[in-house]
């Protein structure tokens, strides 16, 4: 399958447990890429295996293989936050959301953010910036379907098709409440079968799946 001009790479979730969220992707297959925190106010990355330095106050941590990342916040519950692509129409992509009236944030910055009004955000880099460069093989593992939960699925398909073209990966289903991903798809020569991670596996106390998740 060749890479599309703009595909999806990327789930940010919080979570109550971040290290048993981390157990349950790495356990389907995607494993810890680093945590990335600080002491005394200084950045600092941790490798898999190693152990943090004392004072070591986690900010983030990521899974990755291949062209998936998924990475996890602290939270009281488990919530989706944003999704991350990768395209080759970067500067047309930005363009068109600040005619949509979509908030641009980081243009400049090694990270840029769009969000539109349905709640939820959208991380986007240059398929030759430096996020880009950090990812792995497309075949070997990427995201073959994220379902993406809200209130009004054809407003939202509508908007994210004028300002970000077709993404690869992604299908938006009707939700009742704030926008949600209750699933997403593994493929590639890692996954041949295809693998699906449920949101609500990722807390260890989390209730049986809801009407949402089911879907």
């Amino acid at each position: 399958m060749d890479m599309p001009d703009t595909r999806l790479f990327h789930l940010h979730y919080h979570v109550p447990d971040v290290e048993y969220a981390e157990q349950v992707l790495a356990d389907n297959g995607l494993p810890l890429r680093a945590r990335f925190g600080s002491v005394d106010g200084e950045t600092v990355a941790v490798e898999p295996g190693e152990e943090p330095p004392e004072g070591f106050r986690l900010r983030l941590q990521d899974a990755q293989r291949g062209y998936a990342n998924v990475t996890f916040t602290r939270g009281k519950h488990v919530q989706f936050d944003h999704l991350g692509i990768v395209t080759s129409a970067f500067d047309v992509i930005i363009e068109r959301a600040k005619k949509a009236d979509w908030t641009v944030q980081g243009v400049d910055g090694p990270r840029t953010f769009l969000i539109p009004p349905w709640g939820f955000r959208i991380e986007v880099h240059p398929e030759d910036g430096r996020i880009a460069t950090t990812l792995g093989s497309w075949e070997e593992s990427r995201f073959e379907n994220v379902v993406l939960t809200v209130p009004s699925p054809s407003e939202v398909e509508d908007g994210l098709q004028s300002v970000l073209g077709h993404i690869s990966g992604v299908s938006i289903r009707k939700g009742e409440s704030q926008p949600h991903v209750p699933k997403a798809t593994l493929g590639g020569q890692a996954f041949p079968g295809g693998l699906t991670i449920r949101a609500s596996t990722l807390a260890a106390d989390s209730a049986s799946e809801t009407p949402e998740e089911a879907k």
